[in-house]
């Protein structure tokens, strides 16, 4: 995904799920952001970045969470809604990266090897029309609907 044409369907009034990749970076605003003494805010203090590896940790296996007034991108930060899924079969999907890494002659970060437990993902859809626990299954869904 773009975070562009994620801006632009925000735009024209549509919704969008999309997951999230692991090196992409999530920030909230900041409640006290440094000011200059012309009123404007620095820039470098408006946003607080997440830690990603730290929410993971203080989530269980299969427990899910929102962050709801989240900016994703380093540039253009997109306001949305971002949910997070701590997986069960973290082990069988790291094992599944390793085979991956070898057939394909990658290599993931060791960040992108402790992420590889969550899934991430990001909507502006309301939460009435889509709660947090569902966000998934719409995902899901859409692939099925793509491959037919």
């Amino acid at each position: 995904f773009h975070l562009k044409d994620l801006q632009y369907i925000q735009d024209k009034e549509a919704y969008y799920i999309s997951r999230i990749k692991s090196n992409t970076r999530i920030y909230q605003k900041n409640p006290n952001p440094d000011y200059f003494q012309d009123g404007r805010i620095k820039k470098g203090t408006e946003y607080i970045q997440i830690d990603m590896e730290t929410l993971m940790s203080s989530l269980q296996p299969g427990q899910t969470c929102e962050i709801a007034d989240a900016y994703v991108g380093m540039t253009d930060k997109v306001p949305t809604r971002v949910i997070v899924h701590r997986l069960t079969k973290q082990q069988k999907r790291l094992q599944d990266q390793v085979v991956r890494e070898k057939k394909k002659g990658m290599k993931y970060s060791p960040r992108s090897k402790r992420l590889s437990g969550i899934n991430v993902y990001m909507t502006n859809t309301p939460t009435d029309i889509v709660p947090m626990g569902q966000v998934h299954d719409w995902y899901s869904l859409r692939w099925q609907i793509e491959i037919l």
